[in-house]
C-alpha cells in the first residue's frame, strides 16, 4: 500500500513539476511565447485598405507582483504596433480610427483583448501621432527591439 501511495505521490509530483517548468516559460510581452513557440497572446494585425489597419494584442491584466498596473502597458503595446505598421508602410503619421478596451478588472490575473483601428497619413493630419516619435519613446520606455515588433 504505501509502494502504490508512494508512486501515486512521485506521479502527480512529476507532472507539477513539468507544469511549474511550462509556466517559467510564459512570456507576455509582444513577442507572447512558450518555450519560444508562438501563442495566444501577442499581436494580431489585419489590413483594411491601403493605410488603414485593426490591431490587437492580448497580454495579461491585473497587477504585476510589485503592483504595477498592466492596463497601461498593454496600451502601450498597441499603440506601438500601429506605429511601427505605419511607419513600415511610409505613413509618418496616423490616427487612431476606434479603440475597443476590455472592461477594467484589476483583481484578476488574466489576458484580455486590446484592439485598436488606425489609419497613417503621408503628411501630418488633426489629431495625427507622429509614427516615429511614438515608436522611439515606447521601444526605449520597454526596451523592446524594433525586430520583435515584426513578428
Amino acid at each position: 500500500m504505501f509502494s502504490m501511495l508512494f508512486s501515486s505521490f512521485r506521479t502527480v509530483a512529476v507532472i507539477f513539476g513539468i507544469g511549474l517548468i511550462l509556466t517559467a516559460c510564459v512570456n507576455y510581452g509582444p513577442q507572447a511565447r512558450v518555450c519560444g513557440l508562438p501563442v495566444g497572446p501577442g499581436y494580431n494585425d489585419y489590413q483594411l485598405a491601403p493605410n488603414t489597419w485593426k490591431i490587437t494584442y492580448t497580454g495579461r491584466c491585473g497587477f504585476l507582483h510589485n503592483r504595477i498596473d498592466l492596463t497601461d502597458r498593454n496600451e502601450d503595446y498597441i499603440l506601438l504596433k500601429a506605429a511601427w505598421l505605419c511607419s513600415q508602410n511610409g505613413y509618418p503619421w496616423f490616427t487612431i480610427i476606434a479603440r475597443e478596451n476590455p472592461p477594467q478588472d484589476h483583481d484578476v490575473d488574466t489576458t484580455q483583448t486590446y484592439s485598436l483601428t488606425v489609419s497613417g497619413f503621408k503628411s501630418k493630419v488633426p489629431q495625427a501621432l507622429n509614427s516615429s516619435f511614438t515608436l522611439s519613446s515606447l521601444t526605449q520606455k520597454y526596451g523592446i527591439s524594433e525586430a520583435t515588433l515584426s513578428r
